[in-house]
């Protein structure tokens, strides 16, 4: 069946658009939840109203948006702010929006592809129920420790313990 570029570059855009929107949405409801829990609405009345497990409302405003980084069989809490950074790092790296960096990095430009992917998986993380953590591939462990070493990192954290141990990774896989 033929395809007309046209219909189909505006039902592509129709995608990405509810995408948007379905992502905007998921993050309303986790607000919302976070907020009815420290409310003091009891957690089965939030269910209730949100259509889940009071499990997965106590799991969402416990977490309240921290992602849970494993590597090499250690757990990096990172907080929302860390996250919504290195989404931010991780997704301009994947669309080619920091080519001095790369450049400056030399670590070359394969990386980047697995950059883009592992920031839609912690953008995803900042609102899953499930509260799973986010295991790293080898590409996605090269391509954070990529980021990483351009971020400044003045106070030890969660996030510095997990450069630090991803330079180790990056010294193995150089080998």
């Amino acid at each position: 069946m033929p395809v007309d570029p046209a219909e189909a570059a505006i039902a592509l855009a129709r995608v990405v658009s509810a995408q948007v929107g379905f992502r905007q949405a998921r993050e309303d409801r986790r607000q919302s939840i976070v907020t009815a829990v420290r409310a003091g609405v009891p957690l089965r009345d939030v269910a209730d109203a949100a259509d889940c497990s009071h499990e997965s409302v106590r799991r969402i405003a416990a977490a309240d948006g921290v992602v849970a980084v494993e590597h090499c069989g250690n757990s990096y809490p990172l907080t929302r702010q860390t996250i919504e950074m290195l989404v931010y790092k991780l997704a301009g790296h994947g669309a080619g929006a920091f080519p001095r960096d790369v450049e400056r990095l030399g670590a070359g430009t394969e990386w980047l592809p697995a950059a883009g992917k592992l920031a839609s998986r912690l953008q995803a993380a900042t609102s899953d129920e499930e509260g799973v953590p986010i295991r790293l591939s080898d590409q996605q462990a090269f391509a954070l420790h990529q980021v990483l070493r351009m971020t400044a990192m003045n106070i030890p954290s969660p996030l510095y313990d997990l450069f630090e141990a991803l330079g180790g990774h990056e010294r193995r896989a150089a080998r």
